[in-house]
């Protein structure tokens, strides 16, 4: 039977100076990705990208509540210094939820749902949810 695959991480997207980020913020990032670094030519990425606080699963049955609730635990620590590089800097940042999941009728859905930790974490942070679906 196929599983689901899911991961969350906290993204931040923008203008701004991946190094002042990466020193000011004692976590180390899941994911860095330079403004046109990918396909320079096309000008693709147009933005810098940081991740942090990657959690991921694969089961039969996803809880994007506990999942999310996971992510969270991990960034709450640094939420001060996650504001302050933000409301100083060309940068937004959200939630990103990313979720395959087999088309088979037997595989129960996923749980989604955000608890009011997570909510107030973004809120805080002027942060939005982005979750990305897809078959796999």
């Amino acid at each position: 039977m196929s599983q689901h695959t899911a991961y969350i991480y906290f993204a931040i997207r923008g203008d701004f100076n991946i190094s002042h980020f990466e020193s000011f913020i004692p976590l180390k990032a899941d994911e860095c990705t330079a403004k046109y670094s990918r396909i320079p030519e096309r000008k693709l990425p147009r933005t810098n990208l940081l991740g942090y606080g990657k959690v991921s699963t694969n089961k039969e049955l996803i809880d994007i509540y506990t999942l999310a609730d996971e992510a969270v635990d991990i960034l709450l620590p640094h939420q001060e210094k996650f504001a302050t590089l933000l409301s100083d800097s060309a940068a937004t940042a959200h939630l990103q939820v990313v979720l395959y999941f087999p088309t088979f009728e037997e595989i129960p859905t996923p749980i989604f749902g955000f608890s009011s930790k997570v909510i107030t974490f973004l809120d805080k942070l002027g942060a939005s949810i982005d979750i990305d679906t897809y078959r796999s």
